[in-house]
């Protein structure tokens, strides 16, 4: 009699069978992991645990197998060596947070050899992944540096911290390219003689307008002052009218 994840009674033999919950096959990046990670695990072990977590899952919070009473979950939690956390037929364990919570409780009592993933070194093939997300995420705590120094190896942490300065720098080299060409542009545009020829012609231009409107208005007001003084002298005829009337 097999029971809702379709486990027969006793479990089957090892390897045993892969299912899904609900056949729900989405696996969540290293990222994700991560993030549930540095929220459920104790300070430096977030990165190794989520090494092992893909190691165990591959990312995938609704896997399964049948071996025994079953293995649940993002860190394969047994059912048969913690029936607590599966009490009521709860599907707590497809929950990421509680999930990697309970794995914490599991790492406290039993270390990492609680985990397959570990002993036989499958999480070393997610390190660098990890690492370069850990990285970029917030930063490196001293403390993390130091465990991963510890487990990873002083060459590995330093080479994953060189391909992250090396990718920022490439970033930084790219905007100072664009820049530059940009400069580059208009240097070339500035120093073309046929743009100062242009500027040339429409200075020229100005200043030719700008005498026309200069004459034009020297002519009218000389053209005024002629006038007022023409009305300002009597007419001789008529002053020698008056002359002669006298």
């Amino acid at each position: 009699m097999a029971d809702k994840y379709g486990i027969p009674q006793g479990g089957d033999p090892y390897p045993g069978k892969v299912k899904y919950l609900g056949n729900n096959k989405r696996r969540l990046t290293v990222k994700e992991i991560y993030a549930v990670c540095k929220e459920t695990w104790p300070q430096g072990k977030a990165e190794l645990a989520t090494a092992v977590c893909l190691a165990e899952s591959g990312g995938s919070p609704f896997i399964y197998n049948t071996y025994k009473q079953g293995h649940f979950g993002l860190f394969q939690i047994s059912r048969s060596a913690w029936p607590e956390f599966f009490a009521g037929g709860s599907d707590a364990w497809a929950d990421p947070k509680q999930n990697s919570a309970k794995a914490v409780e599991i790492y406290k009592k039993q270390g990492w050899g609680a985990w397959q993933g570990y002993t036989d070194g499958g999480w070393k093939k997610y390190q660098e992944d990890v690492a370069g997300v850990a990285l970029r995420w917030d930063g490196k705590p001293m403390k993390g540096l130091l465990d991963d120094i510890q487990t990873l190896g002083l060459g590995t942490v330093l080479g994953n911290a060189y391909d992250a300065a090396s990718d920022a720098a490439s970033t930084v080299a790219d905007k100072t390219a664009s820049g530059l060409d940009a400069l580059g542009d208009v240097w070339e545009a500035i120093t073309t003689p046929a743009l100062w020829m242009r500027i040339g012609y429409g200075v020229l231009g100005i200043g030719l307008v700008a005498g026309g409107l200069f004459l034009v208005v020297s002519n009218s007001s000389a053209g005024r002052g002629a006038a007022s003084a023409a009305a300002s002298v009597t007419p001789i005829g008529r002053a020698a009218k008056k002359v002669g009337a006298a």
